[in-house]
C-alpha cells in the first residue's frame, strides 16, 4: 500500500470529494509497479481552505499528457477535471491523476498530528504509521471521540461537532 498527501486548493479539493472531479492534474507522478495500491490522502490547501487534511481517495491510474487532447478526449478531460481548456493548455505538459472512492474525514486533521511541520508543495509520500493515525480518525466510530487523543482536544469529530460550518478551533455550539 502505497500513502501519497496531496495539496490540493479549493474548489478542487471539495470537487474530489463530491466525487465529481475524477482526474487530478499533476506535473509530475508516484513512481508505481503494476498493481501498486495507491490511497492519496487532500490536504486542502490555500486562503480560503482548511490548511488540514480533509479525505481520501483512491489513486486508480495516471495518463502522462504530452500534447493538448482535442475533440472528445479533450471535453472528456475538460469536465472531469474540472478545467477550462486555458487553464489545461497554461499547465500542460501534465500528468492527469485517475482518483476514485472519495471519502471526507470526519474531522480535518491537522498536519501536526501526522509528525509535518509543512504542507507538501505539490504531493508527498507518507508513512504506513501515518497514514495509520489517518486511517483511525477516518473510521467514524467516535463512542465519545476515541481518536481525541490522536489529534487535540480542540479537534472533534463531526460526530460530535455537526455543524459543517463550524472551524474546528471554535467553542462546540449548542442545540437550538
Amino acid at each position: 500500500m502505497i500513502n501519497i498527501l496531496a495539496s490540493v486548493k479549493r474548489p478542487f479539493s471539495g470537487l474530489i470529494i463530491d466525487g465529481e472531479k475524477t482526474w487530478e492534474l499533476r506535473k509530475n507522478a508516484p513512481r508505481l509497479k503494476k498493481g501498486d495500491s495507491v490511497t492519496l490522502w487532500l490536504y486542502e490547501s490555500g486562503k480560503d481552505g482548511e490548511r488540514a487534511i480533509i479525505g481520501k481517495c483512491r489513486m486508480v491510474a495516471y495518463v502522462e499528457l504530452r500534447h493538448m487532447p482535442f475533440g472528445d478526449a479533450l471535453e472528456m478531460l475538460k469536465s472531469t477535471a474540472c478545467v477550462s481548456e486555458d487553464q489545461l493548455r497554461a499547465y500542460m505538459p501534465c500528468y492527469a491523476w485517475g482518483v476514485q472512492d472519495p471519502v471526507r474525514l470526519p474531522v480535518a486533521v491537522p498536519l501536526s498530528a501526522i509528525g509535518l511541520t509543512r504542507p507538501p508543495q505539490s504531493w508527498q509520500y507518507i508513512t504506513p504509521e501515518q497514514a495509520a493515525i489517518l486511517e483511525q480518525v477516518a473510521c467514524r466510530d467516535c463512542p465519545n471521540c476515541k481518536h481525541h487523543s490522536l489529534l487535540t482536544k480542540q479537534s472533534p469529530c463531526r460526530e460530535c461537532y455537526p455543524h459543517e460550518n463550524q472551524r474546528l478551533w471554535e467553542p462546540r455550539k449548542e442545540e437550538e
